[in-house]
C-alpha cells in the first residue's frame, strides 16, 4: 500500500519504540531503540528487512532522530 516516507517512518519509528527488540544506553541522557522491520509483499513474502535506528532524550523522553538503518 502506497504512502509518504514520514508515514513509513513514523510507524517504524512506533513500532521500534513499541517492541524494542535492543535498547542501549548512548550516554549523555539519550537511549538508542531498535527492532527489526520486515516489508512483505502481497503474497506474503519478505521484500526487504532493516532496524531503524531511535534515538530518544530520556530527560524529556522526545524522539530526537529516527534513521531507516544501522540498528543500535
Amino acid at each position: 500500500q502506497g504512502g509518504s516516507w514520514d508515514d513509513f517512518m513514523d510507524w517504524a519509528t512506533a513500532n521500534a519504540l513499541a517492541a524494542p527488540s535492543r535498547a542501549t544506553d548512548q550516554g549523555n541522557g539519550k537511549s538508542c531503540f531498535t527492532t527489526p522491520i520486515q516489508l512483505r509483499r502481497s503474497a506474503g513474502t519478505v521484500a526487504a528487512a532493516f532496524y531503524p535506528r531511535v534515538i530518544i532524550s530520556r530527560n524529556n523522553t522526545l524522539v530526537i532522530t529516527s534513521i531507516p538503518g544501522g540498528g543500535c
